[in-house]
């Protein structure tokens, strides 16, 4: 029971950090808020690497392999199958790529502090 509860809690984290406006105004106020919008640019998905990307952007990076690497080892914990952990983290991680278009906020300071 435990090992679910916390699953969907690391799973709210993720989303959460991933499509609320400002992750910054969450973690300092504690202000969550989200800015849909219904028509996202889906060529975003497709942006190369910036040549030199700074340390911030690196960091982002390394954060976001660490998040999924810990959903796919919380997945594990609970079904003892590393196929299907890695393949529903896998999963998760494409859908929140394609979610993060819809919400405005998150992806333009991204993609403001990769340049």
């Amino acid at each position: 029971m435990f090992r679910c509860v916390f699953l969907l809690f690391w799973c709210t984290v993720i989303f959460i950090s991933t499509c609320s406006a400002s992750l910054e105004s969450f973690l300092e106020h504690g202000i969550l808020h989200f800015n849909w919008t219904g028509k996202p640019s889906f060529a975003d998905l497709f942006h190369a690497m910036p040549e030199s990307p700074s340390l911030a952007f690196l960091l982002r990076k390394l954060g976001h392999a660490f998040v999924f690497f810990f959903l796919t080892a919380a997945l594990f914990l609970l079904k003892r199958n590393l196929t299907f952990s890695g393949l529903a983290a896998f999963s998760f991680a494409v859908t929140t790529e394609i979610l993060q278009l819809f919400f405005q906020g998150m992806q333009d300071y991204f993609m403001s502090k990769s340049i």
